[in-house]
């Protein structure tokens, strides 16, 4: 599975976090690796949070369509209020080399 922004591969050692993987997501994990992002699935009303995260990660939130709608850097034990029309959220290392804005589209490519 590969993740492309606007066309370009990002990621492509990816956590799929369906079901009880959300709960758990990069709680608890001393680093990223060995993946490059994470896929939480997202309620229309869920919130996201860092508690428990050990590091501060990049997080866009997208539609169902894909296009991104919110995107933020996620400090430690926080909690981040949901975007309107959230399907899934997408989590990056902070140390990212491309950049994320609102608008973009993220795909998901098997």
């Amino acid at each position: 599975m590969k993740i492309l922004l606007n066309k370009k591969i990002i990621a492509q050692n990816i956590c799929d976090c369906q079901y009880l993987k959300s709960l758990i997501g990069l709680r608890f994990r001393k680093a990223f690796k060995p993946y490059d992002c994470f896929i939480i699935y997202m309620a229309p009303d869920s919130v996201l949070d860092s508690y428990f995260v050990n590091f501060e990660f990049i997080a866009a939130w997208v539609d169902k369509t894909g296009k991104v709608i919110k995107i933020e850097n996620c400090k430690k034990n926080k909690l981040f209020i949901p975007a309107i029309g959230q399907s899934r959220v997408y989590e990056f290392p902070i140390n990212s080399k491309f950049k994320i804005k609102k608008g973009d589209k993220i795909e998901i490519k098997k």
